[in-house]
């Protein structure tokens, strides 16, 4: 099964945390959360649907 990825930079947390969120309530998971340099970088990915 393939996984899908999508990654996020922000500066601000709550904008970032609001993001994961919205993805986590859609079948996403959290998979890395980085923070590097001022900036708030998250990984999330999902069982890719199809083919």
């Amino acid at each position: 099964m393939t996984k899908e990825y999508k990654w996020f930079i922000r500066r601000n947390f709550s904008d970032l945390a609001d993001i994961v969120d919205y993805y986590a309530a859609n079948g996403w998971r959290l998979v890395n959360f980085i923070y590097d340099n001022r900036d708030y970088i998250a990984v999330v990915e999902r069982n890719k649907v199809g083919k």
